[in-house]
């Protein structure tokens, strides 16, 4: 009688043992059964958001939706562009096309922000010369991209003419003038077109031209009187300018027009010029082939531009007219 406890004892652990052995089995089997329950249908509502991907939005297609979104925020966050001048940006899929513009627009204009506040003032001064050039001489001279595709400088001259310059500063020049450019030039007379060496120098008030050996003044042009003179150009490559008065009270209505060649540098000295004035209506770009210059006495001379192998400039055998080849 006192066994009987005891068995029962052991018969109620025995039981409890494979009550857990079952629960072991059977729990798992249940999760299993559960997950891949959960996957079909995972499987499924995958499957019909993306066959209706292009539809409306819906309770059938908004977990799909809502995936290509997120794969695609995360995809253009790993590709961004890091400068200005990588203008590459990710293809967006259909329903992010809208988005895609807008953050493209936001992140440009991030990137402008942060280059400009870490641009030299240098460097800005640069950007405005070349902008200036863009904006006078893009698609209608020649020269335009052989002008501008390196930096412009403020100084040609070589190193024996800028104690001569510094001179000219000291003795010419008020304090409030500053010399902002400096280039050597070929200035052609009017009568024969014999070659001058001349130096332009431009300030802030006053474009000089004075003799290259002595710095002699020739002429002084005032820069406020400017806007009222013209300036032509031709739309070749060639470097030549005929500065011409129209009343502007700058010295050559007696003595005629003024023949300048500024060689490859016609673009970057003009573009200074013309910032500097901040007025661009005395430039005239020449179409045709022909200008026609004042002498003076009423006389009148011809300059041709014609198309050659080796750029120059020539008189011509009567030494009325001057060919320009480019």
């Amino acid at each position: 009688m006192c066994q009987v406890p005891a068995v029962a004892q052991v018969l109620h652990c025995e039981l409890s043992i494979r009550r857990t052995r079952a629960s072991a089995t059977i729990v798992p089997l249940i999760y299993d059964t559960m997950l891949s329950k959960h996957k079909r249908l995972l499987s499924s509502s995958f499957i019909k958001g993306f066959i209706m991907r292009k539809n409306p939005e819906s309770d059938v297609n908004r977990q799909f939706l809502r995936l290509i979104r997120v794969e695609y925020l995360q995809r253009l966050a790993r590709s961004l562009p890091e400068s200005v001048m990588d203008k590459s940006w990710p293809e967006a899929p259909s329903l992010c096309k809208e988005a895609s513009q807008i953050l493209q627009a936001l992140h440009r204009r991030i990137l402008v922000r942060n280059y400009f506040l870490n641009m030299s003032s240098e460097r800005k001064e640069q950007l405005r010369w070349k902008l200036e050039a863009s904006e006078l001489f893009k698609g209608k001279k020649s020269s335009y991209s052989n002008g501008v595709e390196v930096p412009f400088v403020t100084s040609h001259l070589p190193s024996s003419l800028k104690q001569q310059l510094e001179l000219f500063q000291n003795e010419y020049l008020e304090n409030s003038d500053v010399i902002s450019y400096s280039l050597p030039v070929t200035k052609y007379d009017r009568h024969g077109y014999r070659e001058r060496r001349w130096v332009l120098i431009l300030t802030t008030k006053c474009i000089y031209l004075v003799d290259a050996k002595n710095f002699k003044i020739k002429h002084t042009l005032h820069l406020k009187a400017l806007p009222d003179a013209c300036i032509n150009v031709s739309s070749r490559s060639d470097g030549l300018v005929v500065l011409q008065d129209r009343g502007a009270n700058i010295d050559l209505k007696k003595q005629g027009d003024l023949i300048l060649d500024l060689g490859g540098f016609l673009i970057e000295c003009l573009s200074l010029t013309f910032l500097l004035t901040e007025n661009r209506t005395s430039l005239n770009i020449i179409q045709n082939d022909t200008i026609y210059h004042h002498i003076g006495d009423g006389k009148v001379g011809t300059i041709e531009f014609r198309r050659g192998v080796c750029p120059c400039i020539t008189r011509s055998a009567s030494r009325r007219a001057l060919h320009v080849l480019s």
